[in-house]
């Protein structure tokens, strides 16, 4: 992908230093798994003229390997390619697309877990979209000890939700035995949320798990507190947008995640008003980028959540700032 400008200069400088382009898979998914490729642009200096080129390779000159041309219009913006992917297994658009090992690849860092326990299956712990079972638990941990045994990086597994199955605490009990069994080789002890990347990486271990109930985690050395997710729960892009600034304006002390998603109502679930998640993230994630490409809302964010990740640009954005701060820490 290039983007081809009629070149201005001012003071010597080209006026795109700014610029960033980058490639999204729609959250939209169509017959057979297939899915949409999106451009979206932001700073582009939009002379007359300018467009982004999408090419099935690096090319040589602006001929080679040209899949699509597409105009820039406007200083920021987004659209469609006619170019398709079609990869996935159909029983996964419903929900998240990829495997946890792809989105850890791909360069999530934090997992929000939701289990449930099933004391009749063979495989008694799920990873779980509120009631509905997903994929077993052992699976998404295997995915997680495979990643980290094979990077340096650092990763928070955080068990938010117990949906269903746990009737008394002593469910809780069997999960966090499951837990430290299944991780006992790789999780960092609770040194508190103010410890500092270095002093986790001193400790030889690499995964964070957070348990979402705080009388359970204090028993355990291996467990840290949850991190407190910030729901707005709102059902429009700029109600979303009002809930988010503010909370960039005043931002927790402890450990957080922006939750950069809208969240339907009964009735709305009722009346499809919101036509299901694929939808609503489509309509939110294209501005979700936007508003944590601008520096305030960077240098104040933790963690930030979205609904398929791949419809963002969050990830290369906070590898950017993390850059960033790490070459000039006063950016």
């Amino acid at each position: 992908m290039c983007y081809c400008k009629n070149v201005q200069k001012r003071g010597g400088y080209i006026l795109t230093s700014e610029l960033h382009i980058e490639i999204l898979v729609s959250a939209l998914g169509k017959a057979g798994a297939v899915r949409r490729l999106e451009i979206q642009w932001e700073y582009a200096p939009n002379n007359p003229g300018d467009w982004i080129g999408l090419f099935n390779s690096d090319p040589l000159n602006y001929n080679d390997n040209l899949l699509e041309v597409l105009p820039v219009t406007s200083i920021h913006g987004w659209t469609n390619t006619s170019i398709f992917e079609n990869h996935l297994e159909p029983s996964k658009l419903g929900y998240q697309d990829e495997t946890v090992l792809a989105q850890l690849i791909y360069g999530i860092r934090y997992i929000d877990l939701r289990v449930g326990y099933y004391s009749g299956n063979n495989e008694q712990w799920w990873a779980n979209h509120g009631v509905v079972r997903i994929h077993p638990l052992r699976i998404v941990l295997n995915d997680i000890k495979t990643f980290i045994n094979n990077t340096n990086e650092i990763v928070i597994l955080d068990v938010q939700e117990f949906p269903v199955g746990f009737t008394s605490i002593d469910i809780h009990y069997l999960l966090v035995n499951f837990l430290e069994n299944e991780l006992n080789d790789l999780y960092v002890p609770n040194l508190g949320w103010d410890a500092t990347l270095d002093q986790v990486w001193k400790t030889g271990k690499k995964l964070i798990v957070g348990y979402d109930r705080r009388e359970i985690a204090v028993q355990f050395n291996f467990l840290w507190y949850s991190v407190q997710q910030k729901w707005g729960n709102v059902q429009s892009v700029n109600k979303l947008y009002s809930y988010l600034s503010g909370l960039i304006a005043r931002p927790p002390f402890e450990s957080w995640s922006a939750m950069a998603e809208l969240t339907p109502t009964t009735l709305d679930i009722i009346l499809d008003r919101l036509k299901g998640l694929r939808v609503m993230a489509e309509s939110v994630n294209h501005n979700v980028t936007e508003w944590f490409r601008q520096k305030d809302w960077q240098t104040k964010s933790n963690i930030v959540t979205v609904d398929f990740f791949r419809n963002t640009g969050i990830i290369r954005s906070a590898i950017e700032w993390n850059k960033n701060h790490g070459n000039c820490p006063g950016y």
